[in-house]
């Protein structure tokens, strides 16, 4: 029983090594990703890369961004002794392979973590969100969502002018080009990997003045060799009393809304396909109304609003 248990451990270690060191991945020419790799994991990725290459010898750049390490790579692949082989490697009993692994650049090693630093500077500002106020086009979550189009161009470029990412993202891309000009690597392919890694897929929560808001998912792009944000989808949206903002009408059955509501939130309603009607609004010659009261029926196809007139 003792050693079924030390076995299922060993197991659990494993499995959750792998979960840390993921599988390195090619982000340009010679240039390789990966998350805590071991100069192991370098070497066997290395070799399965050249097992099939000309006899040659090929430099590579491996940029671990879990630790912030730099490694040069030097891959040799020459003839055995005991093969006649044409010299390209299509039988591996033909050649050799040899893996030199150098991670003992400091410099490299500092300026790989300076990038990545930067990086999760501007994860820091997105993850702080952004409060929008009456200034922006949208004033609502539900202008939002009538108009998602022109609502991410908007938000793609408020937010990529925000000085605080737009100086990380220079002072990224400077870090990088010295570090490209003392190792002979892309700066691009740099940047991106650490960019991708540490801001792809992250979403950012936006209030807009009226007290809603919504999840905007941000990714990375690459426009002729420099990084920007692109907007790749919006989340959870949210109305002023925290609660989520149907996203159809099968959301609205048997649903009552409290508060005052604006034309938008009507307008948004309707697009999802549900009628809606008046109700109330009596009062003098002169007189301001409100929406008070929302009340859907039990299909979600109707719903009548109640105001209040004084």
């Amino acid at each position: 029983m003792k050693m079924l248990i030390n076995i299922t451990i060993f197991v659990l270690f494993l499995t959750l090594f792998k979960v840390q060191a993921a599988t390195p991945e090619i982000l340009a020419s010679s240039v390789v990703k990966c998350d805590y790799c071991s100069q192991t994991d370098i070497r066997t990725h290395a070799r399965t890369m050249y097992l099939h290459a000309p006899i040659g010898e090929y430099n590579m750049a491996y940029l671990d961004l879990g630790r912030g390490v730099y490694s040069k790579v030097t891959v040799s692949v020459s003839s055995a002794s005991f093969g006649g082989g044409d010299g390209w490697g299509g039988n591996s009993e033909q050649t050799t392979l040899d893996v030199m692994v150098n991670s003992n650049d400091q410099t490299s090693n500092q300026r790989l973590k300076d990038i990545k630093s930067e990086y999760n500077g501007i994860t820091n500002v997105l993850n702080g969100g952004y409060q929008l106020d009456d200034s922006f086009a949208f004033r609502s979550v539900y202008e939002a969502l009538l108009h998602k189009n022109a609502f991410i161009s908007q938000i793609e470029h408020f937010v990529y002018s925000d000085g605080r990412i737009s100086t990380k993202i220079h002072n990224a891309k400077a870090i990088a080009e010295i570090l490209a000009g003392n190792t002979s690597i892309s700066a691009s392919a740099v940047v991106a990997g650490v960019a991708i890694a540490a801001i792809n897929n992250t979403y950012v929560i936006v209030s807009f003045s009226d007290g809603t808001k919504i999840e905007v998912k941000f990714s990375i792009k690459l426009v002729n060799g420099n990084v920007e944000l692109d907007v790749t989808g919006l989340g959870q949206a949210r109305d002023e009393n925290d609660e989520l903002v149907p996203m159809s009408s099968f959301e609205l059955r048997d649903k009552s809304f409290s508060g005052a509501y604006g034309d938008a939130f009507f307008r948004y309603i309707e697009s999802l396909g549900t009628m809606v009607t008046i109700s109330g609004g009596s009062g003098g010659d002169s007189k301001t109304c409100r929406a008070e009261k929302m009340d859907c029926d039990s299909e979600g196809q109707k719903c009548v609003v109640n105001y209040s007139c004084n």
